[in-house]
């Protein structure tokens, strides 16, 4: 049976911990990409951070990757 293709549209936007021990799942927040340019410099840093996924999301993540 060959190998199953990764889908790319969620490898992108979703990544697993390195260990792979621990379930979570982690990605952006919607919408922080936009109208940066008169955020300061603490808003700016809070929107690079990644969220943890919630569980429904995770699952099903783990069965599409």
């Amino acid at each position: 049976m060959p190998k199953l293709k990764t889908r790319k549209l969620i490898a992108k936007r979703f990544k697993q911990s390195k260990s792979r021990k621990s379930k979570r799942i982690s990605h952006q927040a919607c919408g922080q990409g936009h109208f940066n340019a008169r955020a300061t410099g603490k808003q700016t840093r809070h929107k690079r951070l990644r969220r943890t996924a919630p569980k429904k999301i995770s699952k099903l993540v783990r069965q599409h990757t």
